[in-house]
């Protein structure tokens, strides 16, 4: 899961060109513990580092579907 993730701050960040997929696509996304990744997620909103992820940040703190909500506040690349 954390594949997607980083793949997608990276092209946030402007590291170069990269092809959008579909979280279909990523190999054992319907496997993976969505919410150890949610929990994750939400201690990395408390640091410097999230600066540009406010949105996403807000929307972690309420959010009740793990999966569902990195599907809606990122997209795979």
């Amino acid at each position: 899961m954390w594949r997607a993730l980083v793949l997608t701050l990276a092209l946030m960040a402007g590291a170069g060109q990269a092809q959008d997929l579909r979280f279909a696509d990523l190999e054992g996304w319907a496997a993976d513990d969505h919410a150890a990744a949610l929990a994750a997620f939400r201690v990395t909103c408390d640091t410097d580092k999230a600066r540009g992820l406010k949105a996403a940040c807000a929307a972690a703190a309420s959010a009740t579907d793990a999966r569902a909500f990195f599907e809606a506040e990122f997209r795979p690349v």
